[in-house]
């Protein structure tokens, strides 16, 4: 912690009955002190690494935190919100999820924009999908949880869109990819469904487009073969363009997955180019959309 020139070492009693940090002083001469956790709470400590996330906004260190001193390794690590260090005055404090939430500390972590997110992906489980999004606001501290829309399964690991203070996810019901996707705004606290039109049935994300407030996807239809989709973020539809004449599918042959080295975005110039294949598998050319 800066402003008190101390160096804080998270500790805990030798009989797991509570945590701890030990704040010691930068420069010699000071007696270590022990600043204990807010009652009832502990770190998330069944992690190999306890990370910390840094709020400019609030000036305030953000730690995963749990209201149960388990400590056994566990390759997602249960957690019930967050502890908070104060960076001027060293006081410690906890920013509680909402009720009934299962957020864990696994792959599907991050943080953006003075916000810090995670999911309830488990992941040990066979079915590789998270149904929530849980956030910590860094502008006044406050804790959110977003679910899917009603009628899916869930999502897998979402993407972050800074320019919109937002997350976006392939959503799923069957399927990976066939729903759509799931445009979580963290700003106005919303999820919704971009959904897929009619006569496709899969769709991977290719990219964000900033100056036009436009999504593309990489979109296989019933016969398999792929197009790009272009949604509108304002209103979460889409549009599907056409390929030209002898285009079957982009960035990988008919039926075959999306290849990302036959890919290209560029949002500078609001394009996105792919390598094209006509029906019997052989390179025809690239094709290149230019985003409206």
């Amino acid at each position: 912690v800066a402003e008190k020139k101390q160096i804080y070492f998270a500790a805990k009693r030798a009989d797991d009955t509570a945590h701890s940090f030990i704040a010691f002083a930068a420069i010699p001469g000071d007696a270590p002190a022990v600043i204990p956790m807010p009652d009832g709470w502990f770190l998330a400590a069944c992690t190999t690494n306890i990370r910390t996330y840094n709020f400019v906004m609030g000036r305030k260190l953000a730690l995963f935190g749990s209201n149960s001193g388990a400590n056994a390794f566990l390759a997602s690590c249960p957690s019930t919100g967050f502890i908070l260090v104060d960076l001027a005055t060293g006081a410690l404090s906890a920013s509680a999820l909402p009720a009934n939430s299962d957020m864990v500390i696994g792959n599907a972590v991050g943080s953006f924009n003075d916000f810090l997110y995670a999911t309830n992906l488990n992941g040990t489980g066979l079915n590789r999908l998270a149904s929530s999004v849980f956030v910590l606001d860094g502008a006044d501290f406050s804790t959110l949880r977003l679910d899917v829309p009603g009628g899916l399964a869930g999502f897998q690991a979402p993407s972050t869109i800074p320019l919109l203070d937002a997350l976006v996810a392939t959503a799923q019901k069957r399927a990976v990819g066939d729903s759509g996707f799931v445009f979580f705004d963290l700003a106005k606290g919303e999820a919704r469904q971009f959904a897929l039109p009619d006569g496709f049935t899969t769709a991977t994300l290719a990219g964000f487009f900033p100056a036009t407030r436009k999504l593309v996807a990489r979109a296989v239809a019933a016969d398999r073969r792929t197009s790009f989709l272009v949604y509108d973020i304002a209103t979460g539809v889409a549009i599907a363009v056409p390929n030209p004449e002898g285009v079957a599918s982009l960035a990988g042959r008919v039926g075959a997955a999306a290849s990302p080295r036959l890919l290209a975005v560029n949002a500078n110039s609001n394009t996105i180019s792919a390598v094209a294949f006509d029906a019997d598998g052989k390179q025809v050319g690239v094709v290149t959309l230019r985003l409206p």
